[in-house]
């Protein structure tokens, strides 16, 4: 609980700069951006009396490989369920920069969102909730079905975490349960992680995977 959450993001990021040095060669890629819920064992009362399970929100942005099906969390952040996820994504931003298409469902719609997205050298791929400018239209136009072949790869992260983890956390102070949950989003990387030494060995080298030896 002494342990800043920053330090558990940094540590999402260090695994992922790791994936991308092994996969430099590889450089199509898209990015996503996107949230779940995580959580907690403590039951909470909405405005309407209904009694729920609280939850926390694990936004992350990923970066997915065309090529190879690769997912690796760049960056994540771990809010109390009351924060938007256009919020979370605009403090993510920072971390992250690249090109090519960045795609995200309605929840990060806004004129606002699509400009601090392009400030980061990517091409927004946002699902707007009406209609875009005519400006914005004709000089970043969304792409629906682009946009209906990627965004379903997420799942390939949040599946995954929910298979193995259930994302869940049973922690009751609230700095712990920030950490835990950004301890699911380390625990994909490491996975992805795994998987990218696989692939650098198989694909890039051209060799089988080696046997391991005691």
């Amino acid at each position: 609980k002494r342990i800043p959450p920053l330090y558990f993001i940094q540590a999402v990021q260090m695994i992922s700069g790791m994936v991308k040095a092994l996969l430099i060669k590889h450089d199509k890629t898209v990015h996503i951006v996107d949230s779940t819920g995580v959580t907690t064992d403590r039951k909470t009362v909405s405005k309407k009396g209904k009694i729920y399970f609280a939850f926390l929100k694990l936004h992350v942005i990923i970066q997915y490989w065309l090529e190879i099906g690769l997912l690796v969390i760049l960056t994540s952040l771990s809010t109390s369920n009351r924060v938007h996820d256009g919020t979370g994504m605009r403090r993510m931003l920072p971390e992250v920069s690249g090109s090519g298409n960045f795609f995200g469902d309605r929840g990060y719609s806004g004129s606002l969102n699509r400009k601090k997205v392009r400030q980061r050298g990517f091409k927004p791929q946002i699902k707007p909730k009406g209609e875009l400018s005519k400006k914005e239209a004709v000089k970043y136009p969304f792409n629906e079905e682009l946009y209906k072949q990627i965004r379903g790869r997420i799942e390939g992260t949040f599946g995954g975490t929910e298979t193995r983890l259930g994302n869940k956390t049973r922690c009751r102070l609230e700095a712990t349960r920030l950490n835990d949950s950004n301890l699911i989003a380390f625990s994909h990387n490491l996975n992805a992680y795994k998987r990218a030494i696989i692939l650098k060995i198989t694909l890039i080298w051209r060799q089988p995977p080696a046997h391991t030896y005691l």
